[in-house]
């Protein structure tokens, strides 16, 4: 979202988001509803016609800002013809609209997809990273939490931060 929000924003500073413009004030209410960013869940439903319907938007004028963000996440979750029409698309990619494929199992995305993407690897929280992130989110939202208890979900599901928040919030409900 941090990329997505600098791509939209109408004066960012030195490639990071300004967070004052109307772009970043209303990517900051609610990501959901600002018309030139899309965010598609590529679930093992996903079909070719979804990945067609992507593409077609990517080829519309953005409606605010001077791009269209569309994030793909768990991209591995593709079907081998819906990642044929994305390297079709993406050998001439649409001029406004900037891609950000999310996956957190990049070999099983073709090859050939992949020599057309610039790479970001993100590496796992350790426990220490993995304890204060959830602290601070915990702090925020009003959880009570232990340390122990932050050490524990962290043994249980690894540095993924997707996973860390969804155990926090599972035992966050107990």
């Amino acid at each position: 979202m941090i990329y997505a929000r600098a791509a939209l924003c109408a004066s960012p500073d030195r490639a990071e988001p300004c967070g004052a413009c109307e772009h970043c004030r209303r990517l900051g209410e609610d990501a959901h509803g600002f018309i030139d960013l899309t965010r598609f869940e590529c679930g093992e439903t996903s079909t070719v016609d979804d990945v067609t319907h992507l593409l077609e938007l990517a080829k519309s004028v953005p409606f605010f800002c001077d791009r269209r963000v569309i994030i793909m996440d768990e991209a591995h979750n593709l079907s081998r013809r819906a990642f044929e029409a994305l390297l079709k698309a993406w050998e001439r990619p649409p001029e406004r609209t900037t891609f950000i494929v999310l996956t957190s199992k990049p070999d099983v995305l073709p090859a050939a997809l992949l020599s057309r993407l610039t790479h970001l690897r993100l590496t796992l929280l350790g426990p220490a990273d993995a304890q204060a992130y959830l602290a601070d989110i915990c702090a925020e939202e009003g959880i009570r939490f232990s340390n122990s208890g932050l050490a524990l979900i962290h043994s249980a599901v690894g540095g993924h931060p997707r996973a860390l928040l969804r155990a926090a919030e599972k035992a966050a409900a107990y």
